[in-house]
């Protein structure tokens, strides 16, 4: 359901190069009416997810689908057939850490991660297409709104409701993280029972995405 959610997404990239823009303009008003603009895309990603539970059930996703996205990562030997010399170990399967909407989501509204999930969440932008890491990188060297909001305190302007409608976009996104770690417990930690289950990422996949959502703050 990734797809049909990052389709419903895109609205939300279009409204955080609005609020980027917005905040190099110093334009508040502006800025608001693209945070709620996130939110409210991000609110439908989370309802578009919720659909999965009636059109895959749990055991097929894990059984039937999720193999094909497991990847390589850690593995050694592996041998692709017709090709001779190409080392493969390293490939990450499919992974929503590759997603250049949430990095750009995370760039954006300031959220900052650290330590071994920033690590990971760098290392699978290599799996974004060049033009996606540029934006992500463009967007969040600038840090051109959490500079903003942080500049009208500065000046003691009236920051209530720019800092409301960005910590409301910033709460969609960890609702949306939330209702993903609700997923992966039914889809994957549940159907795998005494395996240690891992990410298509390679990750220990419910710990790093506690960490990751328990980082969604201003």
């Amino acid at each position: 359901m990734m797809a049909p959610s990052e389709a419903v997404g895109a609205r939300a990239i279009a409204a955080s190069v609005d609020a980027h823009n917005a905040a190099i303009a110093a334009d508040t008003g502006r800025c608001c009416t693209a945070l709620r603009r996130i939110e409210g895309s991000v609110a439908e990603m989370v309802a578009v997810l919720d659909k999965m539970k009636s059109r895959c059930a749990p055991f097929v996703f894990y059984h039937r689908v999720r193999p094909f996205l497991n990847g390589w990562k850690n593995w050694n030997g592996t041998i692709v057939l017709g090709r001779t010399g190409l080392d493969v170990s390293d490939l990450c399967g499919g992974s929503a850490a590759q997603s250049s909407l949430f990095a750009t989501l995370d760039a954006v509204l300031g959220i900052e991660h650290k330590g071994d999930s920033a690590a990971f969440l760098r290392d699978m932008r290599s799996y974004m297409p060049q033009g996606h890491r540029d934006f992500v990188r463009l967007i969040g060297s600038s840090r051109a709104l959490p500079t903003f909001v942080a500049s009208l305190k500065e000046q003691q302007g009236d920051t209530d409701s720019l800092a409301s409608a960005l910590e409301k976009a910033i709460q969609a996104v960890r609702a949306f993280r939330s209702r993903h770690i609700q997923f992966v417990t039914l889809y994957i930690v549940q159907q795998a029972g005494r395996e240690r289950e891992r990410g298509t990422g390679g990750t220990s996949v419910l710990p790093f995405l506690q960490h990751v959502r328990n980082e969604t703050t201003m």
